[in-house]
């Protein structure tokens, strides 16, 4: 699928319309534009590191107190979390850098905040901005808040009916 610059400046798809124009009502965002990674994952990463570091450094100051006491019992229970601290570091990067960003899950969003509804390839879901994971795949043709957070009126072949946040269909 290409793009086209427009006189005015602005990007469109070719051959059809985009989002932003087929739905101005949304105010709909592209969603690289907060290709950022969830709150929840930065501040876990953040805060586990920090005692993991902090507990590296305080085995080393009990090793070097245990090995100036040779004392074998000691010697070990320092050497032990100075193998695994890193490793457990190690782990929990892995799990950062593999985390989904805004852009991998959807092409538009509504807002950065909270439950939002968001767009990935002209299919609407409903996406956490807490975590970045998808609450509603994106499946529906459109999505509308009838109650904020709760309630949605999906539309999917023609059809319009109500769904909860848990992607329910509603009677």
């Amino acid at each position: 699928m290409g793009y086209n610059i427009n006189k005015d400046g602005s990007v469109s798809r070719n051959g059809t319309s985009s989002i932003l124009e087929k739905y101005p009502e949304f105010n709909f965002k592209l969603s690289s534009t907060n290709d950022k990674r969830g709150v929840s994952q930065k501040l876990v990463l953040f805060f586990a590191c920090l005692v993991l570091i902090w507990g590296e450094m305080l085995c080393g100051v009990g090793f070097a107190g245990v090995f100036l006491s040779n004392q074998p019992v000691g010697y070990l229970l320092c050497v032990i979390p100075c193998i695994v601290i890193p490793i457990l570091l190690v782990f929990l990067i892995k799990w950062y850098l593999n985390s989904p960003t805004k852009s991998q899950v959807s092409d538009y969003i509504q807002s950065t905040t909270g439950k939002t509804i968001c767009v990935k390839e002209g299919k609407f879901g409903v996406l956490n901005n807490f975590n970045n994971k998808l609450i509603i795949p994106t499946m529906y043709d459109k999505l509308t808040w009838a109650k904020k957070d709760q309630l949605l009126r999906a539309e999917l072949k023609g059809e319009s009916f109500l769904i909860d946040i848990h992607n329910n269909r509603l009677k």
